[in-house]
């Protein structure tokens, strides 16, 4: 898909047209998104009472459990308000706009981490807030994939025992804690210091379950070494 996305996308730019446009033929990655028309609901959305914005969300926006919970909420006396991280502003909707486009999400997931995420600390609120979105498995598959793509453009010192993951980290769910350490492949020495650091930020979780989880993401995820891409 990729391949022809490029050579699709060349042609298109080539004459004139972009990604995302309102001509009559439209962009190549055009969707309904944002788009009043055929809305089923409207979300509001706010950076702690900061440049609140209005989302218009579709039959397509389904694909996220929590966006669907909040299309009837306000039946029930409750909001379609949510509030998110002012460091979520930029790329909140373009996460979003994943939802419409699955067959894309190699593209979108790309084009998000050149735009956005240019450290690992960007990326890791890329993570967070997808995982409060609550998007699918196929753009976590892909945005693991690109993780580990840029293990050594993020850091230099990824292959240091002395590696420390940001505080961001320690925050994410278990299994997206160690989704991200088995993408950054780091120092058997340093991923012991960080999952240590995790423990130690999540009280209530034991070495034990830890382990239990570590096995479960290795099936999950294939104990492939890291296929770096260069810079």
């Amino acid at each position: 898909w990729s391949l022809l996305a490029s050579v699709m996308l060349k042609r298109k730019l080539d004459h004139g047209g972009g990604l995302f446009d309102s001509s009559p033929g439209g962009g190549l990655l055009d969707s309904s998104f944002g788009s009043a028309a055929g809305a089923t609901w409207t979300l509001r959305v706010d950076f702690d009472g900061d440049d609140s914005r209005e989302v218009h969300l579709h039959r397509e926006a389904c694909r996220s459990a929590f966006l669907t919970l909040l299309q009837d909420t306000d039946r029930f006396g409750g909001s379609r308000t949510v509030t998110l991280d002012p460091a979520w502003r930029s790329f909140f909707e373009p996460l979003m706009r994943i939802l419409y486009i699955p067959e894309a999400v190699d593209f979108f997931v790309e084009q998000l981490l050149v735009s956005h995420a240019r450290t690992i600390g960007q990326a890791l609120a890329v993570s967070h807030c997808a995982i409060y979105l609550d998007l699918d498995a196929p753009f976590f598959a892909a945005f693991y994939a690109a993780v580990r793509s840029r293990r050594r453009r993020w850091s230099a010192f990824i292959d240091d025992d002395r590696f420390e993951l940001p505080r961001a980290w320690r925050q994410l769910p278990l299994g997206h804690a160690l989704r991200w350490l088995h993408a950054l492949c780091p120092s058997a020495h340093a991923a012991r210091s960080n999952l240590a650091a995790y423990l130690a930020a999540e009280p209530g979780l034991s070495e034990s379950m830890m382990h239990d989880g570590a096995r479960d993401e290795e099936v999950a995820s294939g104990a492939a070494e890291p296929d770096d891409e260069e810079a």
